[in-house]
């Protein structure tokens, strides 16, 4: 569980990405500016190693 808020009027979005060794899987996109969006992610079954990376976008 987490969540992503954009805190910049940048024309930018923030999303989380959740790599596992397999793959990966993205997040809500928050934007515009002061937009946070909740996150509830569970990883496929059997996967034990998962790094999470916030990622700014256009």
């Amino acid at each position: 569980m987490g969540w992503a808020k954009d805190t910049k009027a940048d024309g930018y979005c923030v999303f989380l990405r959740a790599h596992y060794p397999n793959g990966y899987n993205d997040g809500p996109w928050a934007c515009p500016m002061n937009v946070t969006k909740n996150w509830d992610w569970w990883a496929p079954q059997g996967i034990s190693s998962v790094s999470i990376e916030e990622i700014y976008a256009p």
